[in-house]
């Protein structure tokens, strides 16, 4: 008995195998095996496109625990539920996401479902169908991510003789409870393509089976593992013949879920009416009760049965029916030989001139990517040679021309991602577990004095941490807390005020307070502050304090006015659209960070916008948190949390390159040193260090 995982999904439409939504991961400690499986759904249609990095979050989360399995997924959940939230809590409300998750995490025959928001698990076994979500206004019912905190419920059962199955809320919506009952009671190795026949329609959803089946030895090659199973040869000659709506399906579903769904769609896409498959045990004895010797319906009991009785053929009818066959049948061996003999040669000839032409194309766009000096052409270049290699890789794989220009492109792909994996040259700076009084999140992190100033949203604490790491986090400043006559707030944005060597804390309550080392928080003035509708960031250039207003749609500057910004503000951009703007930076010109990157203005200029940073990066950042700026060098460094990497772009737009490390898959804040010779890089986890490529 082996534990079996089937899944498909619908993309946008589009059937596929692996759908982003799910991820599958396996934890090992020590002797034990843990494999999980998370299946995330989008709470509103704005959430969609964060669903894949919650998933993966809760899976690595989860893989690096050491608990138990319920405690692992109750960490796990409830950790990436305050990393959504955090970031929520700096974005409006319109562009707030949640999420909803279902785990379930499998060791041995024992599986541990839980369920956090929106989803569905059924469970399916001698006692019945049974339906797994979450009760209407409790805590469990709370997406991931959402204002409130997030309560898992967890059910425990095993999967022997039972069936586990994952689904959207889509499909309950579309097909109904009733129906989804009936695709479980075809069995595991029939129920996803029974499921996807009523499926097939929606636009988007996800599905994944969990079962514990008996795969038949002569389904397996010696050593094949069930969920890669591969059938004996000429198993799947079999299978062609005997089409999707019979046999097919069924032992094509033993050993590979998907290719069963790939068949019934192409059934039901060629018109056909797709028919439940069943075993040979049973089909075969109705075939034979319910027909007659000559494939006519069996007549009824003591009934005269007319449709069986032929008149005998006469001996020169016969002759005469035997000639025209025989003709018949010589004409069409002389049409097959032609054919064998002429047809493959004109295919293999027109193959091969489908194939040159893709290669030729290919090698066009491709010395054209290689010779532009445009990023962004030499990417669209890529590109478009990469498509033309796959039309030539679909007429000839094996070609040898094909896998040469493969990997010239390959190879020119890696100069233009320009990726530096770290590794060992990641070096960690500070710890927060254990070392910081939780619950703590961190959520920001700026560089100044020779230090690392830390913001934690969970209680609104300011740390400051030394970046050599000879001493453990100092706590210098706390929501609650009265600082010069004046009560903190929780902390809503932070910046490194060379000119007077301090750091500048604007709180909630839009006080603004300074930070010096060893002295505590002194407010100071920032006049008018709670008029500003929003900020998001703020930034100190040339000793002007700078406010980024997304709701207003503005950058505000404040000049120098006794010990703080005692001076009336000016509006900079005129009022445009910032609203997913979370960061600022300044250096004359104005660098705004958004979701999938950072807008560039200069106010002086006509058109005040400026082409935006990244220009011809391998793919856009996704959840983009951090932005530091090394002024000598005139570069940009953002933190790409969908993407779990640093990404570099020029002052003029242009990308650089990315640093990639397996730290990097919660990044929440980057910073710089005073001379840009160090990188730091804030997660959930701790601070860590490198040094960047000259």
């Amino acid at each position: 008995m082996t534990i079996w995982v089937g899944r498909y999904a619908i993309v946008e439409g589009t059937v596929r195998e692996h759908g982003p939504w799910f991820i599958e991961r396996t934890r090992t400690r020590e002797d034990e095996t843990v494999r999980l499986l998370v299946l995330a759904e989008p709470a509103d249609e704005r959430s969609a496109d964060f669903c894949a990095q919650v998933a993966d979050a809760v899976a690595e989360l989860f893989a690096r625990e050491s608990l138990s399995v319920t405690g692992g997924l109750l960490r796990a959940i409830r950790q990436a539920h305050a990393n959504l939230a955090e970031w929520n809590a700096r974005s409006l409300r319109e562009h707030r996401v949640s999420v909803g998750i279902t785990a379930v995490a499998i060791r041995d025959l024992d599986v541990t479902i839980a369920q956090a928001g929106p989803g569905l698990a059924y469970l399916s076994g001698p006692e019945g169908v049974q339906r797994l979500e979450p009760a209407e206004g409790s805590e469990a019912a709370r997406p991931v991510g959402g204002a409130d905190s997030v309560e898992p419920q967890f059910f425990q059962t095993t999967v022997d003789g039972h069936l586990v199955l994952l689904v959207t809320s889509s499909v309950e919506q579309a097909v109904g409870t009733q129906a989804i009952g009936s695709a479980l009671a075809a069995g595991p190795d029939r129920a996803l393509a029974e499921l996807f026949v009523r499926t097939r329609q929606i636009p988007d959803m996800n599905a994944v089976l969990v079962a514990n089946i008996d795969l038949p030895e002569e389904l397996l090659e010696p050593g094949a593992s069930p969920d890669g199973a591969k059938a004996v040869a000429g198993e799947d000659a079999e299978i062609g013949a005997e089409g999707a709506g019979v046999v097919g399906v069924a032992r094509r579903a033993w050993r590979d879920p998907w290719a069963a769904i790939q068949m019934v769609a192409r059934t039901v896409d060629s018109g056909s009416e797709y028919v439940a498959p069943q075993s040979s045990e049973t089909r075969l004895p109705a075939l034979r009760r319910d027909r007659g010797p000559y494939g006519t319906t069996t007549s009824p009991p003591g009934a005269l049965s007319r449709i069986g009785v032929r008149r005998a053929a006469q001996p020169g009818e016969l002759r005469r029916q035997w000639r025209a066959i025989a003709v018949a049948g010589l004409a069409l061996f002389a049409v097959i030989v032609l054919g064998w003999c002429t047809l493959p040669s004109f295919i293999r000839e027109d193959q091969s001139a489908q194939i040159e032409a893709a290669l030729s194309t290919a090698q066009g766009h491709l010395t054209a990517s290689t010779q532009a000096i445009d990023l962004a052409k030499s990417r669209s270049e890529l590109d478009a040679a990469r498509t033309e290699v796959a039309r030539a890789r679909g007429l000839g794989p094996d070609d040898q021309r094909v896998i040469a220009l493969q990997a010239q492109l390959d190879t020119h792909a890696k100069s233009l991602d320009a990726v530096t994996e770290l590794g060992d040259g990641l070096k960690r700076v500070a710890a927060f577990e254990g070392v910081i009084t939780a619950p703590f999140n961190a959520a920001g992190m700026v560089f100044g004095d020779n230090a690392l100033w830390v913001l934690d949203s969970q209680r609104g604490r300011l740390f400051r941490v030394n970046p050599l790491g000879k001493a453990e986090p100092q706590e210098v400043y706390r929501s609650g807390g009265t600082y010069g006559g004046a009560t903190a707030r929780d902390p809503r944005a932070l910046a490194w005020d060379a000119a007077g060597q301090r750091l500048l804390l604007l709180d909630s309550g839009s006080t603004l307070f300074a930070i010096t080392t060893g002295k505590p928080p002194v407010p100071v003035a920032m006049r008018g502050a709670r008029d500003i509708k929003s900020v998001a960031g703020i930034a100190v250039y040339n000793a002007n304090l700078y406010a980024l207003d997304p709701q207003g749609g503005e950058i505000w500057r404040y000049l120098p006015g006794g010990d703080g910004f005692d001076s009336e503000r000016s509006a900079l951009l005129g009022g445009i659209e910032l609203l997913d703007a979370r960061g600022l930076a300044v250096d004359g010109d104005f660098y705004v960070l958004g979701a999938s990157g950072v807008r560039h203005f200069r106010p002086q200029a006509q058109n005040r916008e400026l082409s935006p940073l990244f220009q011809g990066i391998d793919r856009a950042p996704v959840s983009a948190i951090g932005l530091a700026a090394d002024t000598q060098r005139q570069l940009f460094y953002v933190g790409d949390r969908g993407n779990r990497r640093v990404v570099v772009s020029d002052r003029e737009g242009v990308y650089r390159r990315q640093y990639r490390h397996t730290q990097f898959f919660d990044l929440r804040g980057v910073a710089l040193s005073a001379d840009a010779s160090t990188a730091y890089i804030l997660t959930g986890d701790g601070v860590f260090s490198f040094q960047p490529t000259p």
